[in-house]
């Protein structure tokens, strides 16, 4: 139910009647304004007790649902006034956008009214995050690229006509250099902004356009050389981390260390900036982290035997902690005294994501080797009665080795239910070694040859 807050000027609707949404001025209820106002709330993540809007976003609202020639409807979250209040402010067209606002707007693909029946169908709802250049490269890199080059298909390539599918491309490619070179208001490079370095290949390609770039001094060419030199000896392996195996990852780290040492070493003035090596780590971290989750994940870790995966186990947690110890290393030995520029200030740099996704690997492989042990002192015959081969079954739910803070807890939860399942078997195993340990010929050297044998 809809009531209008004196102290705000502004509509206010309220919880408990999800279905019902009441117009400014005493209009009656209609269900399109509902579907409009549930996208905005749920998009821009609002309780619905404290949405707020007014009765000038209530006439564009209308005017969008009413008139067929406005095809935009853009919403806004303001930032300003009290935060217990959170006004969304409606408008036609795009006239309230500002850079990094909280957005989301409405698009109508036809000119035929609207309903309660159609308007999912006829209306498209997205968002702006950050640009519009950076929200346009993120829709076509991850949507419509793979919809309409990649995967094929009559709704792929075919359908475009002429060189459509290689302007897209070309688009693509175009995007991505503007977010390296940083996107600000005058038409240069801004080596300070690292909101287009999303992969490791971005670092490299940012200074390589640099380089040859007309609109760059010869002094900034210059520098760019030379960090481009810096980085060409890994240059071609950061393509495409995913598809090599564990040794090319450990032999590419390796080869990085020389390389950052050289960037971080290059005579130049100014220096290769500190924040952007700390992002420049973060990413590379990120790029190898995901390649190590991609092939652990690939594996069937709990269907296999352990002797089927333990390798590569082992040599997926070594990749983790050769960038953790080189890192470390860099930060907080090598770069603390150079003769060519000013040492390394403040911590070390530590990635908390390669980190904690080498703790969860070497949990896994510690919980699959002891496993694996527990079940050579029993009989097939016990293994089928107390039903071992379903122990696993909790973690076969999840991706084990795709760690982040939000599946901490479903780990948890597997691994708990894992422990509750293994209860049987484990009490079955501490009775057939107390029965072999304690008995009345038992001595130590008897309890010594039982340990050696398990």
């Amino acid at each position: 139910q809809a009531h209008i807050d004196p102290s705000a000027g502004c509509a206010v609707w309220r919880a408990g009647r999800p279905n019902v949404f009441a117009r400014l001025g005493g209009a009656m209820n209609d269900p399109r304004k509902e579907y409009v106002v549930q996208c905005i709330i749920s998009v821009l993540n609002i309780p619905r007790e404290e949405f707020r809007s007014n009765t000038t976003s209530n006439a564009a609202l209308e005017k969008f649902l009413d008139d067929p020639n406005e095809k935009v409807l853009q919403a806004i979250e303001s930032d300003q006034g009290d935060k217990a209040k959170r006004t969304v402010t409606l408008a036609i067209g795009h006239q309230n956008y500002v850079d990094g606002c909280r957005e989301m707007h409405f698009v109508k693909m036809s000119y035929e009214p609207l309903t309660e029946e159609n308007i999912s169908k006829l209306v498209m709802v997205s968002c702006i995050r950050t640009s519009p250049v950076r929200s346009l490269f993120y829709n076509l890199r991850e949507i419509f690229l793979p919809l309409l080059i990649e995967n094929g298909g009559k709704s792929g390539a075919e359908a475009l006509e002429g060189r459509l599918a290689d302007c897209l491309v070309e688009l693509d490619a175009g995007l991505n250099a503007s977010l390296r070179r940083g996107l600000r208001k005058q038409q240069h490079f801004d080596d300070n902004d690292t909101v287009g370095i999303l992969t490791p290949m971005d670092e490299v390609r940012f200074w390589d356009d640099l380089k040859d770039s007309a609109q760059a001094s010869e002094a900034h060419q210059d520098r760019a050389s030379k960090f481009a030199e810096a980085l060409s000896p890994v240059a071609s392996d950061l393509e495409d981390l995913k598809s090599k195996t564990f040794a090319q990852l450990i032999d590419l780290i390796e080869t990085m260390m020389d390389a950052l040492e050289s960037l971080w070493s290059c005579d130049v003035t100014p220096p290769y900036p500190q924040a952007r090596m700390v992002h420049f780590l973060k990413v590379i971290a990120g790029a190898i982290g995901r390649a190590v989750q991609a092939k652990l994940n690939s594996l069937k870790v709990w269907e296999s035997s352990f002797s089927q995966v333990a390798k590569h186990i082992r040599e997926g947690h070594k990749v983790c902690e050769k960038w953790n110890e080189i890192t470390l290393d860099l930060t907080n030995v090598q770069w603390r005294v150079s003769d060519v520029r000013g040492a390394w200030e403040g911590e070390p740099y530590k990635d908390s994501f390669l980190m904690n996704l080498a703790l969860r690997i070497q949990e896994v492989s510690q919980l699959r080797s002891q496993h694996d042990g527990i079940l050579k002192l029993l009989s097939e015959e016990e293994l089928q009665v107390l039903q071992v081969d379903t122990c696993f079954e909790p973690f076969m739910k999840i991706h084990a080795f795709s760690y982040n803070d939000y599946t901490v807890p479903r780990w948890r939860e597997a691994l708990s239910e894992y422990e509750t399942r293994m209860q049987p078997v484990q009490s079955k195993v501490a009775d057939r070694l107390r029965a072999e340990l304690f008995t009345d010929r038992s001595n130590p050297a008897q309890a010594v040859r039982v340990f050696q044998r398990y």
